[in-house]
């Protein structure tokens, strides 16, 4: 989905404190109307360092490494965001298709509980743009 004219994306990065270096971290990027309200089912297109993920989606996953640093970028339309992530590797996926596939494996079970933190720091910090 594209967004229509008037929305600028915001890319938050949650982070749980207990990462250790071949964890897996995971970025959301939203889209939000001029009036503030969030878009759902946007598709940004990924940079890291300025290198264009072949995918695209809301979420961004990848591997802690520590010292590593890279610079992750999403578009969408004329708009950009960026932040710096610890890794240089990762995968591009949407929020649109979480469902039943995260279950089972050591590697799903880190990423569904990344999205579990993702989407209570979401809310958190809702909470407080509202203040």
């Amino acid at each position: 989905m594209s967004p229509a004219g008037g929305c600028a994306p915001r890319i938050a990065l949650f982070d749980d404190p207990g990462h250790r270096h071949g964890t897996y971290c995971v970025v959301l990027a939203q889209a939000f109307t001029r009036a503030g309200e969030q878009l759902y089912g946007v598709d940004y297109r990924w940079e890291v360092d300025g290198v264009e993920e072949f995918s695209s989606g809301d979420l961004y996953y990848y591997v802690y490494q520590g010292d590593e640093r890279a610079t992750l970028t999403a578009r969408v339309g004329e708009q950009r965001a960026e932040i710096e992530i610890a890794g240089t590797q990762g995968d591009v996926s949407s929020t649109n298709q979480i469902g039943c596939g995260v279950g089972g494996a050591t590697r799903s079970a880190t990423w569904a509980r990344s999205i579990v933190w993702m989407l209570v720091l979401v809310s958190r910090w809702r909470r407080r743009q509202r203040r």
